[in-house]
């Protein structure tokens, strides 16, 4: 992370894809959706900033011209694809966590659920909606007398407080390959 001063107050901005979580990714994704209905680049772009950063947009409004392209030429890699780090293990407050390998592996309830989200769900979110049902926590389990961690049962009721631990906690570059699934 970037640490950007601004009007006496810090700001930490990202400085790839690694360090987005999947919250700011969507506001990102959905800011982009909306690029056509700008009159203004400049204007885009102090939202963008603003997502980015986490800085007040009437604070980046004040900015030189100067100091805002700086900024902004720091950010170049958000104009850049997401590089995937293809991880599916990962440890959040200690738990862990396991991406399902391959779909075939899923119940036909856990297809269902899947299908439904995919038709009723926000391109910017489909992802982040999916990740409860793609990764689950880790069970160890013993085949042929040796310990295996595999991915548990996908628990409906914590569909929601998972989909927000992962919003939070994972990276869109951590995540973003498990969008090839479907």
């Amino acid at each position: 992370m970037i640490i950007i001063e601004l009007e006496g107050v810090e700001y930490q901005m990202p400085q790839s894809w690694e360090e987005v979580t999947l919250e700011m990714f969507e506001k990102i994704v959905d800011l982009a959706g909306l690029l056509s209905e700008y009159k203004s680049r400049y204007q885009y772009s102090i939202e963008m900033l603003s997502i980015l950063t986490g800085a007040p947009q009437e604070g980046l409004s004040k900015m030189t011209k100067k100091s805002f392209e700086e900024l902004a030429t720091a950010c170049e890699w958000a104009s850049t694809e997401v590089i995937n780090t293809r991880k599916m293990n990962y440890v959040i407050d200690g738990q862990e966590y396991m991406a399902i390998q391959n779909l075939d592996s899923l119940e036909m309830g856990d297809m269902v659920s899947m299908e439904l989200l995919i038709g009723n769900t926000e391109v910017s979110k489909l992802l982040t909606n999916l990740l409860p049902i793609l990764i689950r926590k880790v069970k160890v389990v013993n085949r042929g007398g040796k310990e295996v961690k595999i991915p548990g049962p996908f628990v409906a009721e914590e569909y929601e407080e998972m989909k927000e631990l992962f919003r939070k906690n994972l990276s869109v570059a951590d995540v973003n390959h498990l969008k090839d699934f479907f």
